[in-house]
C-alpha cells in the first residue's frame, strides 16, 4: 500500500467509526438556553433545504428526536420546513418521513412512550413512529 492507498483507508475507518457513534449519540436538549434552543433549531431547519436526500433524511430523524425531547417546544422553523417538505420534495421517501414528522410536531403527546426507547439506526425508529401515526390517523377519524 502506498502512502495515499494508508491515508483513504484510514480517513474512511475513521468515518465508519464516527458513523457508528453518531447513530447512538443524541444530547439531551433540556440542558440547553432558549438562545441555544433556536440556534440549534436553525440549524437543522437550513439543513432541511439540502439537495442531499441522506442529509435530509438525517436532518428529519434529529428534528424529530428534538421534538420528542422538548414536547413543549414549538419550533417553528422546522415544522414550517418539514410541511414544505412533505408537500414538495421531490422524493417520495422524504414526503413520508416529513409526512410522519409533521405527526410528531402536531401530537408529540401521543409519541412520548417512544423517546424512552433506543433504536439502532433512524429506520427503526421511523417503523416505529410510522405505527403510532397510523394509530393516530385512525384515531382521528
Amino acid at each position: 500500500m502506498n502512502t495515499k492507498q494508508l491515508a483513504i483507508t484510514a480517513m474512511m475507518l475513521f468515518v465508519a467509526t464516527e458513523a457508528s457513534f453518531a447513530q447512538s449519540f443524541y444530547p439531551k436538549l433540556k440542558k440547553y438556553s432558549s438562545a441555544d434552543k433556536q440556534r440549534i433549531e436553525k440549524i437543522y431547519a437550513s439543513t432541511l433545504a439540502s439537495d442531499n436526500k441522506g442529509v435530509v433524511e438525517s436532518a428529519l430523524t434529529i428534528a424529530i428526536k428534538m421534538k420528542l425531547d422538548l414536547p413543549e417546544d414549538e419550533f417553528p422553523m422546522l415544522s414550517a420546513k418539514i410541511e414544505r417538505l412533505m408537500s414538495l420534495s421531490t422524493t417520495p421517501s422524504i414526503r413520508y418521513k416529513a409526512f410522519i414528522a409533521s405527526a410528531v410536531f402536531s401530537h408529540p403527546d401521543q409519541f412520548r412512550n417512544i423517546i424512552a426507547q433506543q433504536y439502532d439506526n433512524p429506520a427503526d425508529l421511523f417503523d416505529v413512529l410510522a405505527g403510532e401515526s397510523g394509530q393516530i390517523t385512525l384515531s382521528e377519524k
